[in-house]
């Protein structure tokens, strides 16, 4: 007889076996049967949960599932709890972040993505999501040092260059009347 551990990394497995067929299937545009397998796997997971729900892991990847199942609102939720478990969980942060962008809470993106980049500085993602948020916002002059930032750590990143040009570019145009203004755009 399998033990709870062995039940629980079996649950698991099938948890990132159903993601996996979930994403393959809808990038084969069979979308209600990628459907089905992220459902599978929310099931497994709130499985596991009910057993375990001191285990941060799994509330990220249940915010995951309901991501792609459009549940944005409960991803929100269980990315919440997850950060809760988890409080310097950078990649949740900004998963979070992304969500508050597509959902068009900017105030809250930009403190989701400011804590993102308190727990780590040195990484691009956090920068990005918070200059996109102000490029949403048509607030280049706020989104420009953020994008160059990431641009600067992570120069190999072409998400981080296109919108490191993208905005110079929007600075150059929106500044283009006014000669007094100098902004440095070395890389």
């Amino acid at each position: 007889m399998k033990n709870s551990f062995e039940i629980t990394e079996l649950l698991e497995k099938k948890i990132l076996e159903y993601i996996s067929k979930g994403k393959n299937l809808i990038n084969q545009d069979k979308i209600n049967n990628g459907f089905e397998m992220f459902n599978k796997a929310l099931h497994f997971c709130n499985k596991i949960i009910e057993k375990n729900k001191a285990d941060f892991s799994l509330y990220y990847k249940k915010a995951y599932i309901l991501t792609e199942l459009g549940n944005l609102y409960d991803a929100i939720k269980c990315y919440n709890e997850c950060l809760k478990l988890k409080p310097d969980y950078y990649e949740a942060y900004c998963q979070k972040g992304e969500l508050l962008i597509t959902l068009c809470n900017h105030k809250e993106a930009l403190n989701t993505y400011s804590k993102a980049i308190e727990i780590d500085n040195n990484r691009s993602d956090a920068y990005m999501g918070k200059a996109l948020v102000y490029m949403d916002l048509q607030d280049y002059s706020m989104a420009f040092p953020l994008v160059k930032k990431a641009y600067r750590l992570d120069p190999c990143d072409e998400w981080c260059k296109c919108y490191y040009m993208l905005t110079k570019n929007m600075l150059n145009k929106s500044n283009s009347s006014n000669t007094n203004l100098v902004i440095p755009f070395e890389p």
